[in-house]
C-alpha cells in the first residue's frame, strides 16, 4: 500500500501531466487527469493543506481572511479546459475511445 508521500508525489505528477496536456490544447485529456486527481484526493481524505497545495484555496465570497492562491492545478486552466469540453460536447467515452485507439 502507498504511503502519504507516495500518493502526494503521484498527484503532483498528475498536475504536471495536466499542465502538459493543457499546453498542447488537449483539453479533454487534461480534464480527465484533473478529475482523476480530484477523485483520488477526496477518496484518500487528504488534509486541507494537501488539498490547497494541489487545488489552491478558494474561500467564500464573504470570507476575505486569506489571499486566494492557485494550486498545482491552476483554476484558470481547469475552467478553460472544462468550458472547452462543455462547448464541444465532449464526454468521458471519447477519452476512452481515444486511449483505446492509441494503444492499438
Amino acid at each position: 500500500m502507498l504511503n502519504h508521500d507516495e500518493i502526494m508525489d503521484g498527484l503532483r505528477k498528475k498536475a504536471e501531466r495536466f499542465q502538459e496536456a493543457y499546453r498542447k490544447k488537449e483539453y479533454l485529456s487534461a480534464m480527465w487527469i484533473y478529475n482523476e486527481a480530484l477523485h483520488i484526493a477526496v477518496f484518500m481524505s487528504l488534509t486541507e493543506e494537501d488539498m490547497k497545495e494541489l487545488f489552491g484555496n478558494r474561500s467564500y465570497i464573504e470570507d476575505n481572511r486569506e489571499e486566494l492562491k492557485d494550486g498545482l492545478f491552476k483554476e484558470e486552466h481547469v475552467e478553460c479546459a472544462r468550458l472547452w469540453c462543455i462547448r464541444n460536447n465532449c464526454t468521458r467515452q471519447q477519452v476512452t475511445d481515444t486511449d483505446a485507439r492509441l494503444r492499438a
